[in-house]
């Protein structure tokens, strides 16, 4: 995977731009473009030389309600 160095990626959720970017390392392998993301690489495009990552709402919200259950969790935890 070759490193193609930091750039700036704008962010769409469900395919619409949402005006937001991130600046990440971003890595290419076979024509393919990929950034680091949890643990692993997602997959990203290249449009007209612009960078673009892709976020699936029902994704985020998994993710969101993961991160509130790990919170209360703790938290009832630490009031044992």
């Amino acid at each position: 995977m070759k490193n193609l160095g930091k750039h700036t990626i704008k962010i769409t959720v469900n395919g619409v731009p949402n005006g937001k970017t991130v600046t990440q390392t971003v890595y290419e392998q076979a024509g393919l473009f990929y950034v680091n993301h949890l643990s692993s690489k997602k997959q990203i495009q290249q449009i007209n030389g612009e960078y673009i990552v892709n976020h699936n709402v029902r994704a985020i919200s998994m993710l969101s309600m993961r991160d509130i259950c790990n919170k209360f969790e703790n938290h009832e935890s630490k009031a044992d």
